[in-house]
Formats: C-alpha cells, sequence, structure tokens
C-alpha cells in the first residue's frame, strides 16, 4: 500500500484549528515549539508510510493467527509496534511523571490519525492504548496510576477495547452490560458487572510483554472470584482485561 501523508495539511490544521501557539504559551506546553510540532508531524508521517502502511495489506490477506493457546500477529507487525514505542510515538502526550512526554494530546491525536490512514486496524492498538492512559490519568486512583501508567506509556503494555456483544457490535445504544456500584462491605467503591462480551479488541496479541502474577493474587482472580468470571486458561497473568483469552464474561 503506497500512503502519503498529509502532512502540510496537519501542520496548518494543529496551528489554525487547534491553535497550539496559544497552548505552548502556557508552562506547562511550553516545549511544543513551532520546530518540534513539525518534526513530530513530519516524523510520524515517515514512520507510517514506511513502518505501518506496508504492513496493511499483509493484515488482511493473513491475519492474527491463534495456536496453542496465544495470538500471533501478522509477519511484521510486532517489530514495527517495537520500532513504534522505541520512538516514542506512544509517549507523546503521556505524562512526564510516569515516563511520557508530556507534550499536548492535540499532538498525540495527529500521529494517531497518520498512523490510522496508513494502516486503520493495527492502529487500534495504540489508540486504545493512548485512551487507556488518558482514562486513568484523569480518573484513575494513585495507586492504579503507578501501577499502570508507566507500563502503559512505555508500550510494555497495551490497551484494549471490551465493547462488542451478541446483539452490539458497532451500535452502542444496543450494548445491554451493566455495572452497579458497590456501596458496602469489603468491595465498597467498586462495580458488579453484568452482561456478555464476545470479543475484546487487541485482548491478546505477541506485540507487547506480560508480567506474570501468581494465581490467587491478581485483581483479576479477585474479580472473578466477585462475578463469576469464567477464564478458560490455567494460569492467570497480570490483572488486565488484555489477558483474557476466551473474551466471555459472564458476570452476576
Amino acid at each position: 500500500m503506497t500512503f502519503t501523508p498529509p502532512t502540510a495539511d496537519q501542520i496548518l490544521a494543529i496551528k489554525v484549528s487547534a491553535g497550539i501557539d496559544e497552548i505552548a504559551a502556557s508552562e506547562r506546553f511550553a516545549a511544543a515549539t513551532p520546530d518540534l510540532v513539525e518534526a513530530i508531524v513530519e516524523g510520524v508521517g515517515a514512520f507510517a508510510a514506511g513502518e505501518w502502511a506496508p504492513l496493511h495489506r499483509i493484515g488482511d490477506q493473513a491475519g492474527a493467527k491463534w495456536a496453542n493457546g496465544a495470538v500471533t500477529l501478522p509477519a511484521g507487525y510486532a517489530d514495527a509496534y517495537k520500532a513504534f514505542v522505541e520512538q516514542g510515538w506512544g509517549s507523546i502526550a503521556g505524562p512526564e511523571a510516569f515516563g511520557g512526554q508530556g507534550l499536548p494530546f492535540t499532538l498525540a491525536t495527529a500521529a494517531l490519525e497518520t498512523l490510522g490512514a496508513a494502516n486503520m486496524g493495527f492502529t487500534l492498538l495504540p489508540m486504545l492504548t493512548v485512551g487507556a492512559i488518558e482514562a486513568l490519568d484523569h480518573h484513575g486512583s494513585d495507586a492504579q496510576k503507578a501501577l499502570y501508567l508507566p507500563k502503559l506509556i512505555s508500550g510494555e503494555w497495551s490497551g484494549t477495547m471490551n465493547l462488542t456483544e451478541p446483539q452490539a457490535g458497532s451500535d452502542v445504544g444496543a450494548l445491554r452490560t451493566t455495572a452497579t456500584p458497590v456501596t458496602e462491605g469489603p468491595h465498597a467503591g467498586k462495580y458488579r458487572i453484568a452482561g456478555t462480551k464476545i470479543y475484546i479488541t487487541f485482548g491478546e496479541h505477541d506485540a507487547v510483554h506480560r508480567a506474570e502474577v501468581p494465581r490467587g493474587t491478581g485483581w483479576l482472580h479477585r474479580r472473578a472470584q466477585r462475578c463469576h468470571l469464567r477464564i478458560d486458561r490455567t494460569q492467570t497473568r497480570h490483572p488486565r482485561l488484555a489477558h483474557l483469552r476466551h473474551v466471555l464474561w459472564r458476570c452476576r
């Protein structure tokens, strides 16, 4: 697949529509100088054209494979994601306190837009990770931030999307899974989940490292005991829904 990034148009939109100069005038985002903005937009464009776009066709033709209890991405995907991480494209807007670059989210959005235009299916991986980082940064507890953000920002872990149900694909309004707050008892402040999910986007793949957690000590195992979450694997890994291989929730 031939891909030409719309670099000039993006830079214009970032300046005129997003008002990057006004954003950079604040102390928090002072590092977002015109030179840096152009370097990011041009750099991710070159990366998308050279690494991401060539994998688009093989992603359609070969697809991900499930064998021996693990999912393997098409040839080249894991290496491309490693390059993505090493070049820092996933950490652009991550908070500096947890290893991110602390730049405006506008620049992270521009990077994802370019990557998505080159290979949308693959871009769901970093896109969901950026979404997880944003959610945790704005709404997570201090303990959750300390546990998850360094791993997500570094690219060692990745985010997922837990959306699709038997009766609801892209129709979000048809979702039936509910989360009811627990107000009393030892699980106060948590949620009881009821519903069924039929798959989790980028819930299992070979592009990221997974840390092991002894059985019975992880969040996932505790959640399984509380919600009757069925897990068809022999060992509980680190507490993220990304590690459910059968991705079927049966919580009551």
